[in-house]
């Protein structure tokens, strides 16, 4: 639900107020969900990165993605 909401805003341009409270209301969620599920999330968090760095990266409209692609079009 929150992600639909953040979503909402940003593809119906709503001031970046309202999808910065909706990505807040993302990360509130997903601190909640850690905790309840005895992750580190510091810790998963530099383990992804680890990996996401190692991909190519594109330059699109909103800027460097690291996407993990499967064919070579860049």
């Amino acid at each position: 639900e929150e992600l639909g909401e953040l979503s909402a805003a940003i593809t119906k341009g709503k001031p970046d107020e309202e999808a910065a409270e909706e990505l807040a209301d993302l990360l509130i969620l997903i601190l909640g969900h850690s905790l309840a599920m005895n992750v580190d999330l510091e810790a998963e968090f530099h383990r992804k990165m680890d990996k996401v760095m190692t991909r190519k990266a594109r330059t699109g409209k909103l800027g460097i993605r690291v996407t993990e692609y499967t064919d070579d079009v860049n």
